[in-house]
């Protein structure tokens, strides 16, 4: 707690008459705020009222009577003259950070290195392989053997999946209030990971007949 807001919790229970109930601090703010006051005063100041102040903290249960309320005054004073203004704390935002399950996580993070590992592997040996759930072999094969700009781009578009995969697992442990952005980005990570490998796909399938036609 800063001595600003400090301040502002104490005035609240000082002002008692012309605060609205609800307005009031609890005991434990009360605690709060005078513990942070008596740390912000220096230890040779107000050394009567540090005593009562520190004894009435130390006792199980906060009693708020008028040598409290004098001590705590006399601490605001204090930290008033030096120019510290009090300043209420900016109100809870009711929001609660997004909460990825470990399992969801474990999965993400396997299924991401799966697939780097994949794409690396497959570009080392200029020879990416996609493979097709097709019971008979279709015009194409049964699987796509990717090879030079080809495959680049068909790594490429893995590579984006690999980070929608892992934003996930990132946004769990980012406690801003910065979902949206999350979102936008996996959301951007789709789009491009479509893309390049219907781009891909599409090369390949030229390439395939550019061949038969020269032959």
């Amino acid at each position: 707690m800063q001595p600003e807001h400090a301040l502002a919790i104490v005035g609240r229970a000082l002002n008692r008459a012309s605060s609205a109930p609800g307005s009031l601090p609890s005991n434990r703010d009360l605690r709060a705020a005078a513990a942070c006051l008596l740390t912000a005063v220096p230890e040779p100041a107000l050394a009567a009222e540090r005593v009562q102040l520190e004894a009435a903290l130390a006792a199980r249960t906060l009693r708020i009577d008028a040598a409290f309320e004098a001590s705590l005054a006399a601490l605001a004073d204090h930290l008033g003259a030096q120019g510290v203004v009090a300043q209420p704390e900016p109100a809870p935002s009711g929001y609660q950070p997004n909460v990825v399950s470990r399992g969801v996580r474990l999965g993400r993070t396997a299924a991401a290195l799966f697939v780097l590992f994949y794409a690396v592997q497959g570009l080392f040996a200029d020879d990416l392989v996609i493979e097709f759930p097709v019971r008979q072999r279709s015009t194409l094969g049964g699987a796509l053997h990717l090879h030079g700009v080809v495959a680049w781009t068909m790594a490429a578009a893995m590579l984006c999946a690999v980070a929608v995969l892992v934003s996930a697992v990132v946004d769990h442990y980012d406690k801003r209030d910065n979902e949206a952005a999350y979102r936008r980005f996996a959301a951007r990570g789709y789009e491009a990971a479509w893309t390049l490998g219907i781009v891909a796909i599409l090369m390949h399938c030229a390439t395939l007949v550019l061949v038969q036609l020269r032959g």
